[in-house]
C-alpha cells in the first residue's frame, strides 16, 4: 500500500523511552517514547507493529486504548492524527498532540513539530525538522526511513539514500524494503523494485501488505493477471484490505473487463470499514463508468459518492466529489453545470475548521478547474487570471514543487488558445510523471508536427497502468488516438 497521507511521519521510533527506558541501552541509537503507564507501553507497541504493517484499522485500537491508560502520550495522538479517517479526526488529533509537545523528550518535539509544519502546509520546514532528528539519532533507521518517506515527493534518489541507510542499520527492517520498492517503480526501475518488494515479502510472508505492495508494482507493468492474484491473496490475508480488493478492480479495467471491474469493486464496498474509504470506493465505481466513456454512468455513481461523503460529515470528500462531477460536466460540455458544481466545492468549507493543509491543496484543485472552465468557455483573460492567483497561493506556502501545478494549468491554457511551443516550455516545468502534462504536451507536438514525439508521449499515457481520476478521463483518448496512427500509417 503506497502511504500519502500527511504524517507517515516516523512509524516507528520504536524503543519506549521517557522515563520508561531507563538505562536501555538501545535508548542511545533510537528514540525515546514518553509515557508514564507500562500498560500504555504494551499497547502503544503494538500499535506501532501494526502501524507499520498498514493494518491500520486494528492499530487505532490498540492507540486508542494506550490513550485510555495514559491521556498525555502524545505520540498517541500523533499516530492516531496518521490513520486519521477525517480532517476533522486529524484536526483533533494534531492539536492534542501538539499541545502535549513541551512534555516529551527532543526527539518526540521534533516529530510532533514537523506534523504541525506539514499541516500548515510547510513541507520545507518539517523536512528540516526531520534531517535533526536523524542528526540526534544517526542509527535509528526509523528515523532515515521517515526522512527518505517525505524526500519521495521531491527527489526519489534522496529517498532511496535515506532507505538504504536504515536497510544498512538493519538488514531484515522490512518496511525500508516496500519504501524502497516504491521509490524504484517511481523511477522506472523496475527489476530494482521487484527485488525490494521480494525482499519485502520474504521478511513478512504472513502479513497482507507486501502481497499489495508487489501487485502495486506488477499494475504498473502491465502484468494485470499476477497482479490480481497478489491481491487476493492480501485480501485472504485480512478483509481489512478493501483497498487490495478495490485495486482488483482497477485492473480488470486495463483489462477492458468493466463488469467484472465493478464487482470486484461491489465487493470492496461490502469490505471498506471507514467513510472515507467507502467514498473513495464509490469514486472508483465512478471511474470504472469513466474509463469506459460512459460519462452520464460515472456523473449517476459519483452523485451517490457525494450524498455517503455528506451523510459521513466529510467536507474534504464532499469537495473532492463535487470536484470531480465538475471535470465530468466539462467533458460533456455542460459548462454552466460544472460551474454549479465549482461553487458547491467552494461553499463547502465555510462551516468548518480543517486543516491549513487540507484546504489550501482543495483550494489549489478548485483553481485548477476553474481555469480549465474559463478556457473551454474561450475566456481567456479570466482563466490567466486564475492561474496566476494559483501562483501566487503556491508561492506562499514556500512548497517549489507544488509549482508545477501551475505550469500544468498553463500548459493546458497555452494549448487551448493555439500556442503548443509555449504550452510545452510549461509541461517541461510540470511534472514528467503526470499522465494530463503527457497527454496534451503530446497534442501539442502534433501541432508542431513532431509525430515521433507525440507517439512516444501518448503510448505512456496509454500504458500509464496507475489509477487516478485524472487518469480515467485519459486512458482511452489516448488509446483511441495511438488507433487512428496505427491505421492511419497502414493506409499509407
Amino acid at each position: 500500500m503506497k502511504k500519502q497521507k500527511l504524517l507517515a511521519a516516523f512509524c516507528g521510533a520504536v524503543l519506549l523511552g521517557g522515563w520508561l527506558a531507563g538505562c536501555d541501552n538501545a535508548a542511545k541509537y533510537e528514540m525515546p517514547i514518553t509515557t508514564n503507564s507500562p500498560e500504555a507501553k504494551k499497547l502503544f507497541m503494538k500499535g506501532l507493529e501494526l502501524y507499520e504493517n498498514l493494518r491500520e484499522e486494528e492499530a487505532r485500537d490498540y492507540f486508542s486504548r494506550a490513550l485510555e491508560k495514559d491521556m498525555d502520550f502524545a505520540l498517541c495522538h500523533f499516530y492516531l492524527a496518521d490513520i486519521a479517517t477525517s480532517a476533522i479526526e486529524y484536526q483533533t488529533h494534531l492539536k492534542m498532540a501538539v499541545a502535549l509537545a513541551k512534555n516529551v523528550s527532543e526527539g518526540e518535539r521534533l516529530l510532533i513539530e514537523s506534523l504541525r509544519a506539514l499541516a500548515e502546509n510547510n513541507p520545507e520546514r518539517a523536512i528540516e525538522l526531520r534531517k535533526r532528528l536523524v542528526e540526534l539519532y544517526p542509527r535509528d533507521k526509523r528515523a532515515h526511513r521517515f526522512l527518505g518517506y517525505l524526500y519521495r515527493e521531491r527527489d526519489d534518489r534522496k529517498a532511496i539514500e535515506e532507505f538504504l541507510k536504515a536497510i544498512e542499520i538493519d538488514r531484515n527492517y522490512a518496511p525500508a524494503y516496500n519504501n524502497l520498492g516504491y521509490a524504484y517503480r517511481r523511477l522506472g526501475e523496475y527489476e530494482k523494485a521487484v527485488a525490494a518488494f521480494k525482499k519485502y515479502l520474504r521478511l513478512l510472508p504472513e502479513e497482507p501488505n507486501p502481497y499489495d505492495s508487489i501487485a502495486d508494482l506488477y499494475t504498473k507493468m502491465g502484468r494485470f493477471e499476477e497482479a490480481i492474484q497478489y491481491y487476493k491473496k492480501a485480501v485472504k490475508l485480512s478483509k481489512a484490505f478493501a483497498f487490495s480488493q478495490r485495486k482488483i478492480g482497477e485492473n480488470y479495467i486495463f483489462m477492458d473487463r468493466y463488469e467484472d471491474a465493478r464487482n470486484a469493486i461491489r465487493e470492496a464496498l461490502e469490505l471498506e470499514a471507514s467513510p472515507s474509504g467507502r467514498v473513495n470506493t464509490y469514486l472508483m465505481y465512478a471511474a470504472s463508468f469513466l474509463y469506459e466513456s460512459k460519462i452520464d454512468d460515472a456523473l449517476k455513481a459519483a452523485e451517490k459518492a457525494l450524498q455517503f461523503a455528506k451523510a459521513s460529515n466529510l467536507p474534504e470528500w464532499q469537495a473532492e466529489t463535487s470536484l470531480f462531477r465538475a471535470r465530468l460536466y466539462i467533458e460533456k460540455g455542460e459548462l454552466d453545470k460544472a460551474g454549479e458544481e465549482i461553487k458547491r466545492a467552494e461553499a463547502i468549507f465555510s462551516d468548518y475548521e480543517l486543516p491549513a493543509r487540507t484546504t489550501e491543496k482543495i483550494a489549489e484543485r478548485i483553481m485548477c478547474i476553474k481555469a480549465s472552465l474559463f478556457a473551454r468557455q474561450k475566456q481567456f483573460d479570466q482563466a490567466f487570471e486564475v492561474a496566476e492567483q494559483l501562483k501566487e497561493k503556491i508561492a506562499l506556502s514556500k512548497d517549489f514543487k507544488e509549482m508545477e501545478k501551475y505550469h500544468r494549468v498553463m500548459g493546458f491554457l497555452y494549448y487551448q488558445k493555439g500556442h503548443p511551443a509555449t504550452a510545452i516550455a510549461h509541461f517541461r516545468q510540470a511534472s514528467e510523471r503526470d499522465p494530463f502534462v503527457l497527454y496534451y504536451w503530446a497534442l501539442c507536438e502534433v501541432q508542431l508536427q513532431n509525430p515521433d514525439k507525440a507517439r512516444e508521449l501518448m503510448e505512456k499515457v496509454a500504458n500509464w497502468n496507475e489509477h487516478s481520476l485524472d487518469y480515467a478521463f485519459l486512458r482511452n483518448p489516448a488509446r483511441h488516438w495511438l488507433k487512428e496512427v496505427l491505421l492511419s500509417q497502414r493506409m499509407e
